[in-house]
């Protein structure tokens, strides 16, 4: 403690859009964390989804091998940029509500319903989600997606959820114009 700094560090959140290419394209050099997927605070995800990222990672590269490192990197990616695209989508709604947050109403609410997907209550779909077997359940399949074009969903979002691609500048203007956001209505939430 005594080594902390005494001064305030005015540190300013920095928007940028999710990219969902996290690998160079010879698949030689990956991104993980904040480096792929930077995350508002009111995500509640950041550093788990980091460390998510690297059980999924170390499982996708012990079953590619060294000879298919390349590979490996390509189905981490995409076993991984949906959940964390809709996780970080997740804090910029979570803002959103806090900003206009009704705490009175909403202790109330509270006390007479046992579950209400509000903002910071997130399902199973978040916390029970185990990233290495995910990796060795899918890598397969994902594989084939990725060499052959074969179809391939994942299913490591909330059940029933069909994945939209977003921007920080449409959930901008989605906000800017009054409109609530419709994502925690898209697939089971609690589940």
């Amino acid at each position: 403690m005594r080594s902390c700094p005494t001064g305030v560090v005015d540190w300013k959140l920095r928007w940028r859009d999710g990219a969902e290419q996290w690998t160079s394209d010879r698949g030689r050099l990956l991104r993980l964390g904040d480096a792929a997927h930077a995350f508002f605070p009111t995500a509640g995800n950041g550093a788990v989804q980091a460390i998510e990222d690297a059980l999924s990672f170390a499982e996708c590269l012990r079953i590619a091998g060294k000879d298919d490192v390349p590979l490996a990197t390509k189905v981490h990616n995409k076993l991984r940029f949906q959940r964390t695209s809709i996780l970080q989508q997740t804090g910029v709604v979570n803002r959103e509500e806090l900003h206009f947050a009704d705490t009175e109403s909403s202790r109330e609410e509270d006390e007479k319903k046992e579950f209400d997907v509000g903002f910071f209550r997130m399902g199973r779909w978040v916390w029970s989600h185990n990233p290495e077997t995910y990796a060795r359940d899918n890598y397969e399949a994902c594989l084939a997606s990725i060499t052959e074009g074969a179809a391939f969903t994942n299913t490591n979002l909330p059940p029933g959820h069909a994945y939209q691609p977003w921007t920080l500048a449409s959930e901008m203007k989605r906000a800017e114009a009054g409109i609530k956001s419709t994502l925690k209505q898209n697939g089971d939430w609690s589940a």
